[in-house]
């Protein structure tokens, strides 16, 4: 069992938490959270993550690789349960093709013809991201760019607006 102690033997590194090491006489592995403490509150903007016990510098990029590894290691978990331990009978409705909410039908093959209405969907979805993908940098921008900014990101609003009320004026935004 690891047993936390306060290290206050030298000045400065009164707030390093040092465990001690069963079985292992004289040995003691820290971190000093007070380094770290400061870095996260914005003290220390700029200098080291933390020091280990030994003057080591932690490299700030460390963090960044935990993570991804713990969310890399929680989704192959997750993908290999629900291999494992998930339902494996086929049937007839997990083996039909589902057609954007059109009811399959034996008879339908590779040519059939859907609504024209599944294809203005994605279209209006296209011009639609476009126009947000672009508008936040913009809004975050916004107080530097002047008004030549502001000109410009009108211009590109009007410019897909016309795409907005074509759609509007063939009444696609209407699903009856």
């Amino acid at each position: 069992m690891l047993q936390g102690a306060q290290n206050q033997d030298k000045p400065g590194d009164n707030h390093a938490l040092q465990t001690k090491l069963p079985g292992v006489k004289g040995k003691t592995v820290g971190w000093n959270w007070q380094l770290a403490w400061e870095k996260s509150a914005g003290y220390s903007a700029g200098k080291q993550l933390g020091r280990f016990k030994d003057g080591e510098a932690m490299n700030v990029y460390v963090a960044l690789l935990i993570m991804l590894l713990v969310a890399g290691v929680v989704a192959l978990v997750g993908v290999l349960a629900g291999y494992l331990f998930g339902p494996t009978k086929p049937n007839r409705v997990k083996n039909a093709n589902y057609e954007c909410g059109c009811d399959p039908t034996p008879n339908r093959g590779s040519q059939a013809r859907f609504p024209v209405k599944y294809y203005l969907t994605a279209m209006m979805f296209i011009v639609f991201d476009i126009e947000v993908v672009f508008l936040y940098p913009w809004a975050i921008s916004f107080f530097q760019q002047g008004k030549f900014g502001l000109f410009v990101m009108m211009t590109f609003v009007e410019l897909l607006a016309v795409p907005f009320i074509y759609v509007w004026a063939r009444r696609g935004f209407d699903w009856n």
